[in-house]
């Protein structure tokens, strides 16, 4: 039985003109560290969403010219920096250093910073258009 050809790749250089850019960046704190259905220690207190869209007419080759062409790229929350606090970092201790836990109808919940000031902030997700 023959073998099936590896098809060639091929590359060719193509030039755009942007006619159109949007770009979407959001932060707020996750919406699932006030449910307790969806909580666990290694939850992302906080949210980001990152979104850039790019619009343009392709101008080379000739045979492509004016088709138009839409580019989107999403953003991915880095593992890196302060931002990057898990829901453990927020569980109060005791004077030993165990995390504190209270009874919530028959159920042992971890006691956290999260709920004393909540109501203090406004609604999210806060996001800013360009």
């Amino acid at each position: 039985m023959a073998r099936a050809k590896k098809p060639v790749e091929e590359y060719s250089f193509t030039s755009i003109r942007i006619q159109n850019q949007k770009a979407k960046v959001g932060a707020s704190i996750n919406h699932k560290a006030k449910d307790k259905r969806y909580q666990h220690d290694e939850l992302r207190v906080y949210q980001f969403d990152l979104y850039l869209e790019i619009a343009g007419i392709c101008t080379y080759p000739e045979d492509r010219e004016g088709e138009k062409y839409l580019f989107t790229v999403y953003g991915d929350q880095s593992d890196q920096g302060d931002l990057n606090a898990r829901l453990r970092e927020f569980h109060v201790k005791d004077k030993n250093g165990d995390p504190k836990y209270r009874k919530l109808r028959g159920y042992h919940q971890p006691v956290d910073r999260l709920y004393s000031n909540w109501k203090s902030y406004p609604a999210g997700p806060y996001i800013l258009e360009f």
